[in-house]
């Protein structure tokens, strides 16, 4: 599958049956302590790999799709929200919303935090 505009298209790999997806990438958006991005992002892939990997079989998946996902003080991810620059199947975009939203963070700021965290197939 292909999508973007002229000049900009991406050849959108379909999720087989072996393959895995995981979370590649992280990025503060507020608030994260200082040198945790990367462990938040081992915690997202540890807990939601299989559910994502299951959200997407036999679907498109953008690489490097990314997800924000604002998390309360108690740890809980209260929402998530695609940034979508190809078109999302709704019911991978449920999924994917419900296995994220499922993700409990260990030890997390009082104030709460909100993280980015991009989707791939590793190589």
């Amino acid at each position: 599958m292909r999508c973007g505009a002229s000049g900009d298209e991406l050849e959108l790999p379909i999720v087989g049956p072996r393959a895995r997806v995981q979370v590649s990438s992280a990025a503060n958006i507020e608030s994260v302590p200082a040198g945790t991005i990367s462990s938040l992002r081992s915690a997202v892939d540890a807990q939601a790999a299989s559910a994502l990997t299951r959200c997407y079989r036999g679907h498109p998946l953008q690489q490097g799709q990314d997800f924000d996902l604002t998390v309360s003080g108690e740890g809980v991810v209260q929402r998530v929200e695609p940034q979508v620059f190809c078109p999302l199947d709704p019911t991978v975009s449920s999924c994917v919303r419900r296995a994220l939203s499922e993700v409990v963070f260990v030890d997390p700021p009082a104030s709460g935090f909100s993280i980015r965290v991009g989707l791939s197939i590793p190589d």
